[in-house]
C-alpha cells in the first residue's frame, strides 16, 4: 500500500527556491530540481523506510533521502 504525503508551506517555498536557482544556474538541466523532488516523492510513498534516520531531539522520527540529480537532502517525518 502506498502512502500519501503533504508538503508543508515552508517546504514548498524551499522547493520553489531551489527549483528557481537550478533553472537559472544550471542551464544544461533547468528542470532537474523539480524532477528530482517528484521522483523521490514517488519512491518514498512506495518505500517509506528508505533513507537514513536523523536525530532531531524531538519525539517525531525524521528520515532523509539524498536526491540523485541535485545532491540535496529531502527530509521527511515517519510514523
Amino acid at each position: 500500500m502506498a502512502l500519501r504525503y503533504v508538503i508543508e508551506a515552508r517546504a514548498l517555498r524551499e522547493i520553489e527556491r531551489a527549483a528557481q536557482w537550478w533553472a537559472e544556474k544550471r542551464l544544461d538541466a533547468p528542470g532537474a530540481a523539480r524532477l528530482d523532488v517528484e521522483s523521490v516523492l514517488f519512491i518514498l510513498v512506495h518505500h517509506p523506510g528508505l533513507g537514513h534516520e536523523v536525530e532531531t531531539g524531538r519525539p517525531i522520527q525524521v528520515r532523509r533521502y539524498l536526491m540523485s540529480k541535485t545532491q540535496h537532502w529531502l527530509y521527511y517525518p515517519i510514523g
